[in-house]
């Protein structure tokens, strides 16, 4: 408990230290307002039917170029990580970034979807929506005054590739709420350009990347720009008009094969029905199902692909297929995306198997055990595991097995329920040989309580 204290308010102090360092309007901000007043005003007059105008943003459909107005964060005479290339002016995070747009963010997204650019979806961990879903934008960055546009590589390193960090970004829109307004423009964090996946900015970075691993790998050098110096930022899209988007959905069902008159003992007994828009419905084993995914990678498509699991299917054939879709799920394959109503996410049969034994578990999730009751029978039992952590001299806690017979699905949801969420996650132990049918629908039950779910297969 002293150390969770301790922990906590290291965590703490911290936290005021960072909050401590916000920059914060400078003395010359209300001057940069005037100038991008005076430009907005300027532009209105000038724009064409071709041009689009907001303040301190401008659209040529035309041209198919977006430009927006920033305000440099400013030299500290020292390299910095920055976990964002832009924020909006009202953002909390202007000292973890490059520069301060002087417009709304949400207004970039608008501008954005006016020269053509559809908008994509960030990422959402809790429904287990890992990857940034978009088309690529290109930014550069050229003086208010007027100048050579220059890459943002040439403000931004990237550590691990000893080159300036790539000027393509993924498109993803934030986060629009029922009442038309958009995340982007809170103050926390209010990100316009994220440097690691942010769940509410504008655009994203082009890959699977945490705010971990994205911060130290990103340095500014000092000097790239002064501070509270106005700058517009250039975005265009990757790709011409007329090609195909980057972006391609595909809809993938695995399930027995066809013809197959026993349970599905391994990936041999397995097809997969594909659903692209225009592709029809085709239907293939796992290998030639790889290789078309692949394939769609190779001519320079991103496959954002969701899964479903005939419940048809055995826990040994899932312990087989998760690992084949894992090989292939990367930045140079495909995006897994999360699991449609009803299904739960692949790797849910990845289970770390250390998990088996309570005593190597750091929590204890509920449990749900399916057992062969006779030759056609199921017996099912939830399990909670209580953890009595009064006894003050032993380090780990005494652990109390309490099991609940399940007659029918109904009485997992109200033993749920009544205890509560818990950890939020299941812990699913089944014979090799069942079907999923044996567990999914009490996982559906609770789904919503228990989102996260793993399927030991005993």
């Amino acid at each position: 408990m002293r150390q969770i204290i301790g922990a906590l308010a290291i965590g703490m102090t911290f936290a005021c230290a960072a909050e401590a360092q916000r920059i914060g309007p400078g003395s010359g901000r209300e001057a940069n307002r005037e100038a991008v007043k005076r430009w907005t005003e300027s532009q209105l007059k000038e724009a064409p039917k071709t041009r689009r105008v907001w303040p301190g943003v401008v659209a040529d459909t035309a041209a198919r170029t977006v430009t927006a107005v920033i305000e440099a964060v400013g030299d500290r005479g020292v390299r910095y990580q920055p976990e964002f290339i832009v924020v909006g002016e009202t953002s909390e995070k202007d000292y973890e970034s490059l520069a301060v747009l002087l417009a709304k963010p949400s207004d970039v997204a608008r501008a954005l979807e006016a020269i053509g650019v559809p908008r994509g979806r960030p990422i959402q961990p809790q429904a287990f929506r890992f990857w940034p879903r978009g088309e690529r934008v290109l930014l550069a960055v050229r003086p208010f005054a007027g100048g050579p546009e220059r890459p943002i590589g040439a403000f931004v390193s990237d550590q691990q590739t000893g080159k300036g960090m790539s000027n393509a970004f993924i498109y993803v829109g934030s986060v629009w709420r029922e009442d038309g307004t958009c995340e982007a423009d809170a103050p926390d964090p209010g990100s316009v350009v994220s440097t690691y996946n942010e769940p509410a900015t504008v655009l994203d970075a082009p890959r699977l990347i945490s705010q971990n691993a994205a911060y130290g790998r990103y340095v500014i050098e000092p000097g790239v720009m002064d501070k509270e110096s106005l700058w517009c930022l250039i975005l265009r899209p990757e790709r011409a008009a007329d090609a195909p988007p980057r972006v391609a959905p595909v809809e993938l069902t695995v399930q027995p094969r066809a013809g197959l008159d026993k349970p599905p003992s391994g990936i041999a007994d397995l097809e997969w029905v594909r659903r692209a828009p225009n592709d029809g419905v085709t239907t293939n084993v796992t290998d030639e199902a790889v290789k078309g995914l692949m394939k769609l990678v190779q001519s320079g498509r991103e496959p954002h692909v969701a899964l479903r699991f005939d419940d048809r299917l055995t826990v040994k054939s899932m312990t087989e297929l998760t690992p084949v879709i894992a090989a292939i799920e990367g930045e140079d394959g495909i995006r897994v995306d999360g699991p449609p109503d009803g299904q739960i996410y692949y790797k849910a049969y990845q289970p770390k198997q250390e998990w088996r034994a309570r005593d190597k578990r750091l929590m204890q999730p509920y449990e749900l055990r399916i057992e062969r009751d006779g030759e056609t029978g199921w017996r099912k039992t939830f399990v909670q595991v209580h953890e009595d952590w009064s006894d003050e001299s032993s380090l780990d806690p005494k652990l109390t097995v309490r099991p609940y017979p399940l007659q029918n699905w109904g009485e997992l949801a109200e033993h749920v329920e009544k205890l509560g969420p818990g950890q939020g996650v299941l812990l699913v132990f089944a014979p090799a040989d069942a079907p999923l049918s044996v567990f999914m629908d009490g996982v559906r039950r609770v789904h919503k309580v228990l989102p996260t779910v793993y399927v030991f297969a005993e």
